[in-house]
């Protein structure tokens, strides 16, 4: 088994240089690129980091072929190979050699399979890079395929798809690709399930196995393969690596992909489809099919266009709908995915949440979505639009923030892939590439956007909410609908009578329900949205109009003097008196420093990145938000105050600024960020409205009103939709239990379901003007000049300035505290999840530790037991015993009280089952860490270490990591250091110790699970607790988490 990576050979130049794309990076790039072309057609991408700092090595390789490949007597076979090359190679035969091997040196591995291409990627030290590269390569040069790991692997696929079966979204889009022509790839079903992949194949006789290896053989050739290599070595290093590895890759030739095809015939449009949800939902889609425009990357015409239909401005299609309360946000343009781009077609959408007003006049809300894009084809393409979505583009890309290596080279080894029509020189700059004005593209992609060739979909909880996950043909009980929101008995579709429509269509694999609106309907409709406008659509007309031009645009990009900025301490100022680091280890990067100014702030000017961007941070802290009904006003206020910056905020996002207001245990944060010369006009905007919104809730204006109102049914469409999913609901039974502040979504739902504009308008009054800032600014900024941005918040809240406040170290908010889980007594809280129709149960198993008492060494600790768990943990579990997709632990740091937590997520067992399983895996995994090797045991914990040492890449990241601390009243702005120092030197002892805590019979032990109405494992949330009573006879069960909470002592932080 390989554990350590081989000395890399001499390196030997070839014969002819291969090109650089060192001109075509960002100016703020610093790594190097050099592209491989290989006779046999395979092509690698080498990224190359200088910066000896840095940990993380990553890899992937992206392969033409997905699930359109797929045979139409074996649907998943894509995913279902995905799967099996994990299962070893020739050269590494162990099914979980490869995995083990990352995980000793930090690093994992995963793939995903889309419709028109398959990724698989890793990332590990960089000590470990040439081997894992070489692992990667045995996937495509030598896989086993091995027939004993089939079985398992087309359970782990069931498994992933009774996860997916439920999501709104992926039953929408396989609806809508059931509509194409017989043939067409869009028909296909690409997740794969049982019934695909085994038991329709059986039936006719199809050798799966077989199909398997003729798959691998006919896509998986040389010239199907890009590969995206990110070390922290030279190029030559990297690319020595690569030849020698992918060497062995034959030449063949692939078959071509299929020419533009569009999916639906010209008779099936225009086509209405009422669809059932499985969530609260009522969303209108208007979907239409276009050419291929992927390779139009230079001029985006869709690009264009998506975001004149989407703008959320002044004059927008958006902002009209939520000035009349029909909705609450618009979404147009090509999805990212490649089901709506690909080489086949363009999937053009436009997507309106409507709210229930807006449910019942949908049809006048399509025809203001037609009549904005006959607005725009009146007034013909715009050059002025163009050129601002350029110099936006041209903005993010001179100063484009480096991302995670793995993610970088997932992006790259996809976007080099033919099919897309990248020119190699444009493989880093592609999606920053506007620079050619076609007017004559915008129009004709515009033409097509007529309502006579649109789809729409009105998926509507009115219609009911599915219970079942039963799809067509197969066998089970009967289709019972989800009791509904009694306020929706009154909201209808006015355009159908849900009981004289007969029962509905059901889709193949998910079973989605639908009915298609009659040819009679459909064209009585068409005809009044090309007639003459009237009533709400006479209004839209009037009002829509091109967006105003954006005066958020950033004009000075100049960095700040580095010479009054803070310096870091050296390592040796920086280690406790007496003590030592390892050698090469890092000293800390600058940290904030506490700001003179008129409220308790902190500042960084960073120097690091160099990038001219600021973070501005604001805390407003309130008097009191923890009992559920202000805790909910709260959450409602800070969703009011959002939508009435909305407008503002939409202009500069597309000049590369944030403004958020978002809700926190203490009261609201306000962030601001982006180019610095613009924050302190966005500061106003954010703080005024903060400031103003008592007033204008008061103010009576309807618009404000109707808009309020609609976020406060959004708001209650989100929480009760929560528990949808059982992991959700399981986490959040978890977090209730332990934290006392933290209220379950449906108690806050049900506290705000009957307050109104005044109470809130009310709550406003009394907090606002209460409201404590603190203050946390980095970047681009110098101490001056944050000071005086802090120094402007009080008046900008409207606070009387004349007088001093009062110096403190932070902003006060509420005293938080944890419940202090009883020893030896494991807490149970089982509940059935919300969605009937759900076959999945999940659990989360959570060790409560205590209250650290040395933060660095007890989170080093806690920590380090995750890494050494993890893997083995999902290979017995998961990939050996197969109890579900979901099996995964890692700490818990639930404010400074310590916790562990395991998560599984299973379609074939109950939670008591799930439990025994993980406390004998725990037993077993005693035995293997006293069997564990010094060597093995080191190199895991110096590769954590090593990660904690890992530089940040972006400032938002840092800025983030500087704000968990000042959320917490803490100024430890060094702890990954710390904790690196302390893992350097923990002895394995320390590991087993906690180990042993983890299964002493006094443990502080709490268990949650949420438990689907259709989980075959169990017959409910009762007898799943009371089966995990038995099984720990001291447990409690909880049916109360207001009596529990009664009972139980508190850990105060």
């Amino acid at each position: 088994m390989a554990d350590v990576a081989p000395p890399p050979p001499p390196y030997v130049p070839p014969a002819k240089r291969p090109r650089p794309l060192e001109p075509e990076k960002s100016p703020s790039d610093k790594n190097s690129y050099r592209l491989l072309v290989f006779p046999s057609g395979f092509e690698a991408l080498l990224v190359s980091s200088a910066d000896v700092k840095k940990s993380r090595a990553a890899c992937a390789v992206a392969v033409g072929a997905g699930s359109f490949n797929d045979p139409p007597k074996c649907q998943g076979l894509a995913h279902f190979l995905e799967h099996m090359l994990f299962m070893g190679s020739e050269k590494y035969p162990g099914e979980d050699e490869m995995e083990s091997f990352l995980s000793k040196n930090g690093g994992s591995s995963n793939a995903f399979t889309d419709c028109t291409h398959t990724c698989y990627y890793f990332e590990v030290d960089k000590a470990g890079l040439h081997t894992g590269l070489d692992m990667l390569a045995q996937f495509f040069v030598a896989p086993l395929l091995k027939t004993n790991s089939a079985e398992r692997e087309l359970q782990a696929i069931e498994s992933e798809f009774r996860l997916t079966q439920n999501s709104d979204d992926s039953r929408l889009e396989a609806l809508l690709g059931s509509f194409a022509k017989p043939g067409h790839p869009f028909r296909k079903f690409g997740w794969g399930n049982l019934q695909s992949l085994q038991e329709e194949p059986k039936r006719r006789k199809v050798d799966v196995y077989g199909e398997l290896l003729r798959f691998f053989a006919l896509h998986y050739q040389a010239s199907a393969l890009r590969l995206c290599v990110f070390g922290v070595e030279s190029l030559d290093s990297l690319e020595s690596a690569v030849r020698r590895s992918f060497a062995e890759l034959e030449a063949a030739t692939v078959p071509r992909q299929p020419k533009e095809d569009p999916p639906f015939e010209d008779t099936l449009l225009p086509a209405l489809l009422r669809v059932r949800p499985v969530q609260d939902l009522q969303k209108l889609s208007l979907s239409w099919q276009l050419p291929r425009s992927q390779h139009l990357y230079l001029t985006s015409p869709l690009c264009y266009l998506g975001h004149l239909v989407g703008h959320e401005g002044a004059g927008s299609l958006q902002s009209f709908l939520k000035a009349e309360g029909l909705a609450t946000e618009v979404e147009a343009g090509v999805g990212e995915d490649d089901f709506a781009n690909n080489y086949l077609c363009t999937i053009f959408n436009i997507e309106i949440t409507l709210t229930q007003k807006g449910l019942t006049v949908w049809p006048e809300v399509a025809h203001c979505g037609f009549l904005y894009l006959s607005m725009l084809k009146t007034q013909g393409p715009q050059q002025w639009v163009f050129e601002e979505l350029r110099r936006a583009q041209d903005m993010s890309w001179r100063f484009l923030e480096e991302t995670d290596p793995v993610e970088h080279v997932q992006k790259l080894a996809c976007q080099m892939l033919p099919d897309l029509g990248r020119a190699p020189e444009h493989i880093l700059k592609g999606d920053w590439m506007l620079s050619r004005w076609d007017p004559e593209a915008i129009s004709q992609f515009l033409g097509r956007l007529a309502p006579e060739k649109c789809l729409l979909a009105l998926v509507s909880s009115s219609f009911g909410q599915a219970q079942s996950s039963k799809a067509e043909g197969e066998e089970g009980e009967e289709e019972e609908l989800r009791e509904t929101d009694p306020e929706l008995d009154t909201v209808k579709d006015p355009c159908f009578d849900l009981e004289a429509a007969g029962p509905p269509q059901r889709a193949a694999y998910f079973g989605t329900e639908y009915w298609r609106a009659e040819k009679e309907e459909v064209l009585t409709l068409l005809e009044r949205w090309q007639g003459t406008c009237s009533g709400l659509a006479a209004d839209a007309a009037a009002y829509l109009r091109l967006p105003d031009r954006n005066p958020f645009f950033a004009e000075n990009f100049g960095l700040k003097d580095p010479s009054g900025a803070s310096k870091p301490p050296s390592l040796e100022e920086w280690l406790p008196q007496g003590s030592s680091a390892p050698p090469g280890f890092p000293a800390p990067v600058p940290r904030p420093a506490a700001l003179a100014a008129a409220v308790p702030a902190w500042h960084l000017q960073e120097t690091v990145l160099r990038l001219p961007r600021s973070e501005v941070w604001v805390k407003l802290s309130a008097s009191s938000t923890q009992s559920c009904e202000a805790s909910a006003l709260m959450a409602w206020l800070a969703r009011v105050i959002t939508d009435s910056l909305n407008e503002t905020v939409y202009l500069a996002e597309q000049a590369s600024l944030e403004l958020r207001v978002q809700e926190e245990f203490y009261g609201l944060d306000l962030r601001i960020g982006g180019f610095h010369d613009k924050l302190p006009q966005l500061l106003a905007h954010g703080l005024q409205a903060v400031r103003s919104c008592a007033e204008t809730l008061r103010g009576g204006a309807k618009e404000f009103e109707r808009r309020a109102l609609a976020q406060k049914e959004e708001l209650l469409r989100g929480w009760r939709n929560e528990y949808m999913k059982p992991e959700d609901h399981c986490a959040d039974l978890r977090r209730a239990l332990v934290m006392p502040h933290k209220f379950l979504s449906l108690s806050r739902a049900e506290a705000l379901q009957d307050v109104t504009l005044a109470q809130l308008a009310d709550f406003a009054e009394a907090q606002v003007p209460a409201l404590e800032l603190e203050a946390l600014c980095q970047g681009n900024c110098t101490a001056e000049e944050a000071r005086g941005l802090v120094d402007s918040l009080p008046a900008l809240l409207g606070r009387d300035t004349s007088t001093p406040s009062a110096s403190s170290a932070h902003a006060a908010h509420p005293a938080v505290k944890v419940v202090e889980i009883p020893s030896g007594q494991p807490v149970v809280w089982v509940q059935d999840s919300l969605d009937p129709g759900n076959r999945n149960v999940a659990l989360e198993m959570y060790w409560q530790l205590g209250l650290s008492q040395d933060e660095a060494k007890d989170t080093a600790q806690v920590e380090l037991l995750s890494e050494l768990l993890s893997e083995p943990l999902f290979d017995q579990l998961r990939t050996k015993q197969q109890l579900g997709y979901v099996v995964s632990c890692g700490s818990r740091w639930t404010h400074r009280v310590q916790g562990f937590s395991v998560w599984i997520q299973s379609c074939k067992f109950p939670p008591a089952e799930l439990c025994k399983r993980v406390d004998a895996f725990l037993e077993t995994f005693q035995r293997m860490l006293a069997e564990m090797s010094d060597e093995d045991f080191r190199r895991q914990k110096e590769a954590l270490a090593a990660a904690k040492l890992e530089p940040e890449r972006s400032l938002q990241g840092m800025q983030q990591a500087a704000w968990a601390e000042l959320q917490e009243r803490s100024h430890c702005f060094d702890r990954h250091w710390q904790e690196a120092l302390v893992l350097y030197r923990l002895p394995k002892a320390s590991a087993a110790e906690l180990l042993t805590r983890l299964l002493d019979a006094s443990r502080r032990l709490v268990i949650t699970a949420a438990v689907g109405g259709r989980a075959k494992c169990c017959s409910g949330a009762a007898a799943a607790a009371a089966e995990l009573q038995e099984l720990y006879p001291t447990s409690r069960l909880v049916s109360s988490r207001d009596d529990f909470l009664r009972t139980v002592g508190v850990i105060d932080t």
